[in-house]
């Protein structure tokens, strides 16, 4: 938008041509995009932030509900990201978080939901398929010398509650972290 002081002369002008009154609200339009699109992204890695992702996982439950296919998540935890800030720094960390988020985009719609967790929203995909989706994010994570612990949980309308799904999958993540200690 221009700046304040300019904003009075096009209001004035737009009152006299259409064009300006099209082109002043195209503007608007946009800049109202980008302050929705901001508010629902990641600023370091680019994916869906908690927000967003709250959202899309109503829209799939409910798309659940309707079609009777399943819904899994995956949650995904940086190992040893703590390590990585304290002994190489924090850029390094970003780093480690940007390439983890790269890895995710490769196994369906990815969240950054802060510090080190992840969350991949897997429509039409059930228990089975969630299980090799969160092993093929495994090695492409352990490639970048890096490694992930993985939960997992499905919504079929049978088993786990719909507001049940990510608590489900964040306890599986942390058991099976705790058999590897």
């Amino acid at each position: 938008l221009p700046p304040v002081h300019q904003r009075g002369e096009i209001l004035a002008q737009a009152e006299h041509d259409p064009l300006a009154a099209v082109v002043l609200h195209l503007r608007s339009l946009e800049a109202s995009r980008q302050a929705t699109a901001l508010s629902l992204t990641d600023p370091l890695t680019g994916l869906g932030n908690r927000r967003r992702l709250s959202e899309r996982l109503q829209r799939e439950l409910d798309r659940c509900d309707a079609s009777r296919e399943p819904l899994s998540v995956c949650v995904l935890d940086v190992d040893g990201f703590k390590g990585i800030n304290d002994s190489r720094g924090h850029p390094a960390g970003d780093d480690a978080l940007v390439a983890v988020a790269g890895a995710l985009r490769q196994g369906g719609e990815a969240f950054r939901l802060g510090g080190d967790e992840f969350v991949l929203l897997l429509p039409s995909h059930g228990t089975a398929a969630a299980a090799e989706i969160a092993a093929a994010v495994g090695e492409r994570v352990r490639v970048l010398e890096l490694a992930v612990s993985v939960g997992t949980a499905t919504y079929d309308g049978d088993g786990n509650g719909r507001n049940d799904l990510l608590r489900v999958a964040d306890e599986q993540l942390y058991a099976l972290r705790a058999t590897r200690r």
